[in-house]
């Protein structure tokens, strides 16, 4: 287990920061976010590492995975399917009746891809793209690339996994749903980037005491 010791974050004070600049109208910390139905899982790597260990973890070996072309950023998730054989295809993001074309013809996807900024965090294509999902049952996975104090105002309805940058050298962290994380158990790819080890790391300095969810 010390890979994952290795790998995850366990400075508090970064954590709170990251948490409080989020979250900076609401009353959350690293101790209760949980009660949102997500979970915080934060690395001492890159943001790089961070994707690699959520895709290679939640994709089923018999799904595949629609990437939203984001030019370069896209480079990334292809690079990482090629590595662990995670089947994919890409569409473009203003295109969103190919997008429909693709799941009226197949059940085989099961999440879809997307790179965000600040700038394009609330998008109407990206809203377009995640309603889509919704109604299609895909479970919606977001790389976010910028400043991570705009994720205060962004809805959690709106995304089930979000890999992100903490803006601190060789830090980053993934927030997950719940109940999509119990799904990942035994799904990984790779034993040093499994995300549901890592979660279950973070979870051992819990307190026992759980409170309901935030309404």
């Amino acid at each position: 287990m010390l890979h994952y010791k290795e790998s995850l974050l366990n400075n508090k004070n970064i954590e709170k920061e990251v948490l409080d600049r989020i979250f900076s109208k609401k009353r959350i910390t690293p101790e209760n976010f949980y009660r949102t139905g997500f979970e915080y899982i934060p690395f001492s790597k890159d943001r790089v590492f961070a994707i690699e260990s959520l895709l290679s973890s939640v994709i089923p070996f018999d799904k595949r995975l629609i990437i939203v072309n984001s030019g370069e950023d896209s480079i990334i998730p292809v690079e990482i399917c090629l590595d662990h054989d995670i089947e994919y295809r890409i569409t473009e993001i203003q295109d969103t009746n190919s997008l429909e074309d693709l799941l009226s013809g197949s059940s085989a996807f099961s999440h879809i891809f997307i790179t965000l900024s600040d700038k394009t965090l609330n998008s109407d294509d990206f809203i377009r793209i995640k309603d889509i999902a919704r109604e299609n049952d895909l479970d919606i996975i977001i790389d976010y690339t910028g400043d991570i104090s705009y994720l205060s105002g962004f809805s959690l309805n709106y995304f089930d996994f979000i890999a992100a940058s903490i803006h601190f050298p060789q830090t980053s962290f993934i927030a997950a749903r719940r109940n999509k994380l119990v799904q990942t158990e035994g799904n990984a790819r790779s034993c040093s980037k499994d995300l549901h080890s890592f979660w279950q790391q973070t979870l051992r300095n819990r307190t026992r005491e759980i409170e309901p969810l935030f309404l």
